[in-house]
């Protein structure tokens, strides 16, 4: 049967057993080096709370 991926779905590379995460969207357990990782950036103050930041400054600058 031919297959689909040279490296069938998996970043394994000579390692015997790689570790279980859960799914973010149903919980299904999936082993690591074939998940989909993503990084999300938040910001760690909300657009309200950097506005009232940015007023109480003493100097002219802005947030990033």
């Amino acid at each position: 049967m031919p297959v689909k991926r040279r490296n069938h779905g998996r970043s394994q590379s000579n390692r015997g057993h790689t570790r279980a995460v859960d799914c973010t969207n149903c919980a299904r357990q999936v082993p690591k080096d074939k998940a989909v990782k993503r990084y999300t950036v938040r910001d760690m103050v909300d657009a309200s709370s950097k506005r009232d930041i940015t007023l109480l400054l003493a100097y002219e600058q802005t947030l990033y």
